[in-house]
């Protein structure tokens, strides 16, 4: 059986990291190789320098193609930022036969989804956005709701209910004309949160209800599941590279250390600490360095951390009001949830359970020690996307459009499995 082979590129405001990996004859993935380096050219996930992000991109990717003695193919892109935002779509068909119901087949599931894309390009300029995503959430028959698998019942009418993601169109372009300056033409873009997701959240979790939380160097993700399904996703305009900010901007300190200050001595929710334990800051361009109470330190870090959850809180309260949803509680990832007492600080504000969430290596071959770690969260569930993805288009049963809306083909999700 011949090997699908893909590439996963997670575009981060941090670092550029790309993976290939395989299925192997054990239906186990494989990594071949990993490339990781130095974010350039990008902020808040949009392109701020075209020639300096696709070096950073070739950089990464024939890091991998080394590690792989492989050329990159299948290119997997996660991309995020507050240009991406989501909608909540409902199209409904008859699906009558004369006088009586008919019984639903799959150009009834086409024809609902079309219908519910007619929708969403009458509320947006098909020059300014593009459609990223089109998930499925639950189908209803004549009144029944939450039918995962409509085909082979009877009925007179069919809705659809699903999540869409839109992009805003120039920024879109720019990380793809900056991909094809790398050398890659084709390429699939997928937002972030929906590839994270698929790494770190389990089953009770996608179940029961749970929020997701991502926080980046310049941008917080969230995804919201439940009963298997995406409620809602979002991007926001504020990461961990603030903390590091207020640390080297208040202590008078090089970027680079205050960055090592949140690392080893960052607190996000520290119980009370000595005023007389000091810590040595280094000065700028040979200034003389100073020394810093501790518990100031972790003052700065607390209400940066704080004030990054409490935007987050606030995101996921102005977008689906019903707190009960999340039986599970919090999710936690990226490489901000690192810091002490993240999760301390993070039920203090939720009032939920928060769990501290690594990739899940179950379906490799081997644990991948280079990426255990909340950093890659995002480029591990890209790998669980794409040979999802792969597999799928094989079995010729997708669902695709394009109604002159996007130059990207908006796939929809399998309906015969679940979302994630």
């Amino acid at each position: 059986m011949k090997e699908s082979m893909i590439t996963g590129l997670d575009i981060g405001s941090t670092k550029i990291s790309s993976a290939i990996a395989v299925i192997d004859k054990n239906n186990k993935i494989k990594l071949l190789g990993t490339g990781i380096c130095e974010s350039e050219g990008i902020a808040n996930g949009k392109v701020q320098d075209l020639k300096l992000l696709s070096d950073a991109i070739l950089s990464s990717i024939t890091t991998a193609e080394k590690a792989a003695e492989k050329t990159a193919q299948n290119l997997y892109v996660a991309i995020s930022g507050p240009y991406l935002t989501f909608r909540t779509s409902q199209g409904t068909i008859p699906v009558t036969s004369g006088q009586g119901p008919s019984e639903i087949e799959q150009i009834h599931i086409d024809q609902v989804i079309n219908n519910l894309l007619l929708d969403i390009k009458r509320h947006f300029s098909a020059d300014k956005y593009e459609i990223i995503h089109c998930i499925p959430q639950y189908y209803t028959i004549d009144g029944q709701e939450n039918i995962a698998n409509p085909i082979g019942m009877i009925g007179y009418a069919l809705s659809v209910k699903a999540l869409i993601i839109i992009a805003e169109t120039a920024p879109l372009r720019n990380i793809r004309k900056s991909i094809e300056m790398a050398g890659f033409r084709n390429a699939t873009y997928v937002f972030s949160p929906i590839a994270t997701a698929k790494a770190i959240m389990n089953k009770d979790e996608k179940e029961l209800g749970a929020l997701m939380i991502d926080i980046g160097g310049n941008i917080s993700d969230l995804l919201m599941i439940s009963n298997r399904y995406p409620r809602l996703a979002i991007s926001i305009d504020k990461g961990s590279k603030l903390i590091t900010y207020d640390l080297y901007t208040q202590l008078k300190t090089p970027p680079a250390f205050a960055e090592q200050l949140k690392i080893e001595y960052g607190d996000c929710f520290p119980q009370e600490v000595s005023p007389e334990i000091n810590v040595n800051i280094d000065g700028i361009g040979g200034r003389q360095a100073g020394v810093v109470p501790l518990d100031y330190i972790n003052q700065i870090i607390e209400e940066r951390t704080k004030d990054i959850l409490d935007e987050v809180y606030k995101q996921y309260l102005n977008n689906y009001q019903e707190t009960n949803s999340l039986t599970a509680g919090i999710v936690l990832t990226g490489g901000a949830s690192k810091m002490k007492n993240i999760d301390a600080l993070c039920f203090n504000i939720f009032n939920m359970p928060v769990r501290i969430a690594y990739p899940d290596f179950s379906r490799f071959n081997e644990p991948i020690q280079q990426l255990n770690s909340p950093s890659f969260s995002t480029l591990v569930g890209l790998i669980y996307y794409a040979l999802q993805e792969e597999a799928e288009n094989k079995k010729s049963n997708r669902i695709s459009f394009s109604l002159n809306f996007s130059s990207i083909k908006n796939t929809i999700t399998n309906i015969f499995k679940e979302f994630l």
